[in-house]
């Protein structure tokens, strides 16, 4: 492709040469050429545009939050995605670029227009147009009202109340104490004129029915000021993502009209009669909660794309910087300590990349069937493990990319430390991943709690997963623990048929141990509540975490069984094998205990690990190179494609030095210096 053109000469040539596969043909293997071109035509806009020029030196919050929404502004009415509108895996690319050059301004535009808007549009009917309308004019802009002071994950028992008033055809909105403070709104801050306020919906007659969706005007569009009844602020400096102004909000006796309630499934005539088109409780509440699960697979997809960048900068840093030798100095790549910090995350970085790639374009796919067609048994089991798999994968990827990006910032040494290395706002704005659209040690429970329920079913006979789920080990559930791992060579475990096998036989080794220690708790006349909680820990949380890491191996190797180019195929199934050996040695303990492997197994596993890093160890640098964003995404001075890790370096210092702030003395000084 024209516009993947090979490196100029420089420091990486050394490894770039050694690679066994062209990594223009794997970039265009993992991305496809229709995003390519597309990243390729943005990043020439951008980079031209003095408006997205990067900057090194802190910035006043005011200034950064200026900055975010002007560029946010200018995205929108110069149309950058107007001619791909209509292709929602485009999109969706086009957000992770926006990612990778600053996440602050890629969720500003996906909370206040994206997200917002396909809230409206799933939950609300034709008198909910006008909205659309004005959000694509412009003329409005929205945020997402759920969390509240005093409750977060615990959404059922938000205390913001909405209150029907059948003479005025009004609900009041109210928060009833400062616990129910709005907080946490992304886009609110400064920016929002409207908010999708999650409140407790009571009708005349007194009765609760439960969370329901409301699209609230906060803020004049004319004037910006707040309405009577509206308290509206800015939560301030955050750990990271500053260019996104956070709010909170709270109500008094605040009025809306009744067509203000998103109704496509629930509804209040002008008389106060509450009606709903979902007669069941909890497919209610997944219902109104459907729009976390599209913003889990995004944060999923943000968290491949932050591996994409840690691991570019690393690896190609190790690439160049050279240290001791028995002769000469080496670079730090060829030592084996740098491979084992590195190259298991370069691997999670592509088995990632793929996933949630995938399982974006499944989700939207099975979102708008789900919308459309009729609510089958098979279908509402689909969705039920959508649910379970959105919340599981955004678990494990923000931490996988938490720590990838902590182990990158570590093996780059001191130089890592410098802000212009790129990695110090990536792990600060990377940190939220694991804590908004649920903390991650929550909402990874849901996992569990569908796998136990799938063995209780399919127990009942009430439940027979298809090939094709991620659930189909339930089939032979019986037959894989009776299995036993007879592998006694490294050559024989590095194969992906025996990684899946020992794969499948933890899963449900975990599966039957959480249940059994479930159960125990129960038949002592626990409470379900109390039998969860007290079976978490060694029990249902190792098995979310294995189940998705199956998925994700499974997912992964099914795509590279269908790569037909021999050199990309070697190095695709090294990185798969490395990724689940890697991953494997954190359940030692439960393998042995369950007498399925010999005692010689860790040792095997070791080395099998040892010898995968250093087989790819001379690959690293162009597999870095073909997920690698371009540079002036990027935007490291350690990471760039030229290689010239100390020439940038030096450059970065000169600039700062033409800063004439940093040639103010400090004020004690100057007082010396007149005494």
């Amino acid at each position: 492709m024209e516009c993947l053109k090979q490196f100029p000469p420089g420091p990486l040539d050394e490894y770039r040469k050694k690679a066994t596969f062209d990594w223009r043909k794997m970039r265009i293997l993992m991305e496809g050429e229709d995003c390519i071109r597309v990243q390729y035509k943005v990043c020439n806009l951008m980079e031209n545009n003095p408006l997205f020029s990067q900057r090194h030196e802190e910035d006043s919050l005011q200034n950064y939050r200026q900055i975010t929404l002007r560029r946010c502004q200018h995205i929108l009415k110069n149309g950058f995605f107007d001619e791909y509108k209509n292709n929602p895996f485009i999109n969706m690319y086009l957000d992770m670029l926006l990612i990778m050059y600053d996440s602050s301004l890629s969720i500003k535009l996906g909370v206040g227009y994206s997200l917002f808007s396909a809230i409206i549009m799933s939950m609300g009917t034709e008198r909910h147009q006008y909205l659309i309308d004005q959000i694509e004019n412009h003329q409005i802009s929205g945020c997402f009202a759920l969390t509240e002071i005093s409750h977060g994950s615990d959404s059922k028992r938000m205390e913001t109340t909405a209150t029907y008033d059948p003479k005025t055809q009004e609900f009041i909105l109210h928060s009833p104490r400062i616990e129910s403070t709005k907080i946490w709104i992304g886009n609110l801050g400064q920016t929002a004129t409207h908010a999708l306020v999650y409140a407790q919906l009571y009708t005349p007659d007194n009765v609760c029915h439960g969370l329901q969706v409301f699209v609230v005007p906060v803020r004049d569009p004319k004037t910006h000021l707040p309405y009577p009844g509206v308290s509206v602020g800015d939560l301030g400096l955050k750990v990271g993502l500053n260019g996104l102004d956070n709010g909170f909000v709270s109500f008094n006796q605040y009025r809306i009209p009744r067509e203000n309630l998103l109704n496509k499934h629930v509804d209040v005539s002008p008389e106060g009669k509450h009606t709903s088109a979902i007669k069941d409780t909890k497919t209610s509440m997944r219902t109104l909660f459907g729009s976390l699960s599209y913003g889990r697979v995004f944060i999923s997809n943000i968290c491949a794309r932050n591996m994409q960048k840690c691991m570019a900068i690393s690896i190609r840093y190790s690439a160049v910087r050279k240290q001791f030798g028995p002769s000469h100095e080496m670079p730090v790549l060829e030592y084996q300590t740098q491979q084992w910090r590195l190259i298991p995350y370069l691997a999670a970085a592509y088995v990632l990349t793929h996933f949630t790639k995938l399982f974006w374009q499944n989700f939207y796919e099975f979102s708008i069937s789900f919308a459309f067609s009729k609510k089958t048994s098979e279908m509402i089991n689909r969705a039920m493990e959508f649910h379970a798999l959105s919340c599981g994968i955004k678990s494990v990827s923000s931490w996988l990319a938490r720590d990838a990006i902590q182990e990158s910032r570590e093996a780059c040494g001191g130089h890592g430390y410098l802000k212009a290395s790129g990695l110090e706002k990536l792990r600060n704005d990377n940190d939220a991943n694991c804590t908004y659209e649920g903390d991650n040690n929550v909402i990874i429970q849901q996992v569990s709690n569908y796998l136990l329920n799938a063995k209780k079913n399919k127990d009942a006979g009430d439940f027979r997963p298809s090939e094709t789920s991620s659930v189909d080990f339930l089939n032979r559930y019986d037959d894989i623990l009776r299995e036993k791992l007879a592998v006694g060579r490294v050559d024989e475990l590095i194969n992906m048929e025996v990684i899946l096998q020992i794969y499948s036989w933890l899963v449900c080794g975990l599966l039957r141990r959480s249940w059994q220690k479930y159960n125990s708790y129960l038949s002592r006349g626990k409470s379900s509540f109390y039998s969860r909680n007290n079976s978490q820990i060694y029990y249902c949380h190792s098995l979310s975490k294995a189940y998705i890491e199956r998925t994700m191996l499974i997912s992964f190797w099914r795509f590279i069984q269908s790569v037909r180019d021999v050199g990309m195929s070697r190095v695709l199934q090294k990185l798969a094998c490395l990724y689940g050996l890697w991953r494997l040695q954190n359940y030692l303990g439960q393998l042995y205990e369950g007498e399925y492997c010999r005692k010689t197994f860790s040792s095997l596993l070791e080395e099998a690990v040892l010898k995968l890093c250093a087989d790819l160890k001379d690959d690293s640098v162009a597999l870095a190179d073909a997920i690698a964003p371009a540079d002036f995404l990027l935007d490291s001075v350690l990471g760039k494609s030229d290689g010239q890790a100390y020439k940038n370096i030096y450059n970065e210092l000169m600039r700062v030095q033409k800063n004439p702030d940093f040639f103010l003395k400090p004020e004690s000084v100057l007082i010396q210096s007149k005494i």
